[in-house]
């Protein structure tokens, strides 16, 4: 199910919305209505629909609405190769809470004629309550790296192969924002080490195939 789900995510073409589809999505998307318009024809907005089913399914917490006084930061990473991996920081004024959630990986049924974007993923579960140093570094890195000032680059996901870096956040102050990347390089190295820094908070970060 993972890599149907990936290849839907990554997937060319194009989807208008209006009238009551644009309504559904506004109501099932885990991302701003206005995406589907914005992105036009560089990249298939059927993909953030299903990525919304995906998140869905790993039970994630949809990031457009607003908590008072918490922010929240999320990095859902999906490799060609490998198992999807979402990070979710959860800043508030006394606590910060990493929790990662790690694809369990099933044996693809390569007879199946139909993707079923009902099915479910297993997945498993880790917490780690963060020390305030490393809160800082991390609130460093987002305004050194420049996020909030980052543009949008939805070219960069219409590549098959690799993996997809979507970075999340909703900020107590600034509101919601997000990012694609596909296969980071050089040039997207701002964005990139900011992923990196939590990636490198989880558990295992050493065995990791990072792409």
């Amino acid at each position: 199910m993972r890599q149907l789900i990936l290849l839907a995510f990554i997937s060319c073409g194009t989807l208008s919305v209006s009238g009551q589809k644009a309504k559904l999505l506004d109501s099932t998307s885990y991302f701003p209505a206005s995406l589907y318009s914005e992105i036009g024809n560089r990249v298939d907005s059927m993909s953030f629909v299903r990525c919304s089913y995906m998140l869905r399914d790993f039970h994630e917490p949809r990031l457009l609405k607003q908590q008072p006084n918490i922010s929240v930061y999320r990095f859902t990473w999906t490799r060609s190769f490998h198992e999807i991996m979402i990070i979710r920081l959860i800043l508030s004024e006394n606590t910060a809470m990493l929790i990662t959630k790690t694809e369990i990986r099933k044996p693809i049924q390569r007879n199946k004629k139909k993707i079923n974007i009902e099915n479910k993923v297993d997945y498993q579960v880790d917490s780690l309550r963060l020390e305030p140093q490393t809160i800082k570094q991390f609130q460093k890195l987002i305004d050194e790296k420049g996020f909030w000032e980052m543009k949008d680059n939805w070219n960069s996901s219409l590549i098959h192969d690799g993996a997809g870096w979507l970075l999340e956040a909703n900020d107590k102050e600034k509101g919601y924002k997000m990012l694609y990347r596909h296969s980071p390089g050089q040039k997207e190295q701002n964005f990139k080490d900011i992923c990196l820094f939590l990636l490198r908070l989880t558990r295992d970060f050493d065995k990791l195939e990072v792409y």
